[in-house]
């Protein structure tokens, strides 16, 4: 097969594995949703696996028996890989098997390894036969057009998609910086202490509404940042419900349950209104661990004015140079 033909049933199969995805979380779950890593529907790891499985057992697609059990190896190390190559790079495990019997570490199961090797005996010995036949009928300089064009929007979903999920990750790791900011040592209060800048106060009034003005000020921030992050965990959490991060696991479960609970805008605004609210109460419980030490004042040392601001996040520093937002649906 030429480039441009391989890369054509690249995009089939990656639509119709998309197309697989959302009719079972449809069926299975009650819900239609855009199922995958990208924002178009596609989902690349159908395509490829597909792709492999044609390439590496066209050879014995007339031994239905060899064919079955060599499909449930070849798409199980599939999976297995890509699974583990996403959790390694983008700090998230995108599905979860650990309730299936006879799972590894979550990445694969027993019961979906023999669903991928039935579905690739029928894609080898009856569907892929005639879809060939097909696309054999269409020339080849609409080929390369259609592939040129459905490239180039890959491309550039794939790009927005990253930047979305770097975004995500950013986000969350300021919601970390700033839920720490507050206990007991934090690195504001260690270069206080190196730098000799630190002026110790007896507890008082003062120290009490001081401690006050930074729990606010923290809430407030936290505030922000989980309303940020709920904009870019939205689409990952719907298209993949089992969504771990390894990095933030707290906290991306606080994002879910925010999102769970908002309900439908029935006027315009009113879902920026519900979300908000739930990120206020979310932010609430990132800053409480902070609160008891803060509120007491009874020790509170006073920082010179240029130290009381926040650390800034990662977020902050982006901001301020101008960065721009930018069952296997991967």
């Amino acid at each position: 097969m030429k480039v441009a033909e391989i890369c054509f049933l690249f995009f089939i199969y990656a639509f119709l594995g998309w197309t697989v995805e959302v009719i079972y979380a449809a069926v299975t779950r009650g819900v239609l949703e855009n199922r995958g890593f990208l924002r178009g529907p596609l989902c690349p790891i159908y395509g490829v696996g597909v792709l492999v499985v044609i390439g590496l057992l066209w050879p014995v697609k007339d031994n239905l028996l060899l064919l079955f059990v060599c499909s449930v190896l070849a798409t199980t190390t599939l999976e297995l890989v890509t699974g583990f190559l996403m959790k390694t790079f983008f700090h998230h495990m995108w599905w979860d098997y650990s309730k299936e019997p006879l799972n590894f570490h979550g990445y694969i199961c027993l019961r979906f390894s023999l669903i991928w090797g039935l579905a690739c005996v029928f894609v080898v010995a009856i569907f892929h036969p005639w879809l060939q036949g097909m696309v054999d009928k269409i020339p080849q300089t609409a080929m390369i057009v259609s592939v040129s064009v459905m490239g180039a929007v890959f491309v550039a979903d794939l790009i927005v998609t990253l930047l979305c999920l770097v975004k995500l990750n950013k986000t969350l790791t300021a919601l970390d910086e700033l839920s720490h900011f507050m206990q007991g040592g934090s690195d504001l209060l260690t270069k206080g202490v190196a730098g000799g800048t630190l002026k110790l106060k007896s507890a008082g009034q003062k120290a009490k509404e001081e401690a006050a003005a930074v729990q606010k000020s923290v809430s407030e921030k936290s505030e922000q940042l989980m309303n940020k992050a709920a904009r870019y965990a939205r689409r990952f959490l719907n298209a993949f419900p089992t969504l771990r991060s390894t990095k933030h696991p707290v906290l991306l479960d606080s994002l879910r349950g925010m999102l769970k609970k908002k309900k439908p805008a029935s006027a315009p605004g009113t879902a920026d209104a519900a979300l908000a609210n739930e990120a206020a109460a979310s932010a609430d419980a990132v800053s409480a661990d902070a609160a008891p030490s803060a509120a007491s004042g009874a020790a509170m040392p006073e920082l010179l004015p240029e130290e009381r601001a926040l650390p800034a996040s990662a977020e902050d520093k982006d901001a301020a140079n101008g960065a721009s937002d930018g069952p296997r649906a991967v």
